[in-house]
């Protein structure tokens, strides 16, 4: 990939919820997801690249006062880069926002389950590896729940 934000890449992640189940199978057999979440420009708590955040009000829009955050970002860049970013993508000048995976892909949802989100990631503007991670929240909406799930995307600038 290029630096300086010049050309985004695509990348896909896979959102679950949390189950009710108290047992090993239950959790196991679990699928459901989190639909309407996006990435929001922020700095919260331990997520210095931007937060997770659902749509609860259904509003279509992303409010980190009205809606529920559920997790964060952080990126980890080449000493002195600039400009690095991991963002919803965007269709039509709206922010796309997860969707269940059966949604997208029905056969292949329906196994899987979970919502999907498409991110875009921009490397900033010096050479070397970036490593964008998503972490979820142990407890949607609290920040201070401590961190749940989480996923490292590593992309190399050159």
């Amino acid at each position: 990939m290029s630096t300086g934000g010049k050309t985004a890449l695509p990348l896909t992640y896979m959102l679950y919820g949390k189950s009710n189940g108290t047992d090993a199978e239950s959790n196991y057999k679990f699928k459901g997801g989190l639909e309407g979440v996006g990435v929001v420009a922020g700095n919260e708590g331990p997520f210095k690249d931007g937060l997770l955040v659902r749509d609860t009000n259904g509003d279509g829009k992303l409010d980190t006062k009205t809606d529920m955050v559920v997790g964060g970002i952080n990126i980890s860049a080449p000493d002195g880069a600039k400009g690095q970013t991991l963002q919803s993508m965007m269709k039509d000048g709206k922010m796309m926002l997860s969707i269940d995976t059966e949604k997208m892909a029905p056969k292949p949802g329906k196994r899987w389950g979970g919502s999907m989100m498409l991110l875009s990631f921009k490397a900033g503007n010096k050479p070397g590896k970036y490593r964008a991670t998503t972490t979820l929240l142990k407890k949607a909406g609290d920040m201070m729940s401590g961190e749940g799930a989480s996923y490292t995307y590593t992309i190399v600038a050159k």
